[in-house]
């Protein structure tokens, strides 16, 4: 008679663990992989959007000719506008300050004139984030969707943008 070898399920358990946090631990290197690529693909596609919303004159300044030569599409300055949205406080809107050097913004001011207490909160926190993803940025580029988690803030920012762009240009 052959004898039976007996399984120990703690054992066969232990087995098991190590196969899911070895599969785990290599489908979590997969994901950092991927988002790492999504993240420099990004970069090169704001570098290409960038590069494409640059004038013609600032085509010859990429092509090596010196930046003294290339001419602003806007004149420096500090602008001043306000936009309006509609939230479901009913219609709010924003007054918005940017100063450009460059066609670069290099500041920028939010004043919330919300009437309603949560529109206030939100554009409180768009104002508080919105400078550190704008200033540096081209004004020609501009284009905002979400900051500190209020997105319908943006639309007024935005709409006050175009009047800005409208009022600096060269």
């Amino acid at each position: 008679m052959e004898e039976e070898k007996k399984v120990s399920i703690p054992l066969v358990i232990g087995g098991v663990a190590i196969v899911v946090v070895v599969a785990a631990g290599g489908i979590f290197i997969s994901l950092n992989q991927n988002q790492s690529a999504n993240i420099a693909t990004g970069r090169q596609l704001e570098s290409i959007t960038n590069n494409s919303n640059t004038t013609s004159n600032n085509t010859a300044n990429m092509m090596g000719d010196s930046p003294t030569m290339m001419s602003n599409s806007y004149k420096d300055g500090t602008y001043t506008s306000s936009g309006s949205y509609v939230s479901p406080a009913g219609n709010e809107s924003v007054d918005v300050s940017i100063t450009v050097a460059n066609d670069t913004v290099t500041g920028v001011t939010v004043t919330p004139k919300a009437t309603d207490s949560e529109s206030q909160r939100y554009q409180s926190k768009f104002a508080f984030g919105i400078s550190s993803l704008v200033v540096g940025k081209k004004i020609s580029a501009l284009n905002v969707s979400k900051v500190n988690g209020s997105s319908l803030t943006s639309t007024g920012f935005n709409a006050a943008l175009a009047k800005i762009r409208t009022q600096a240009q060269s």
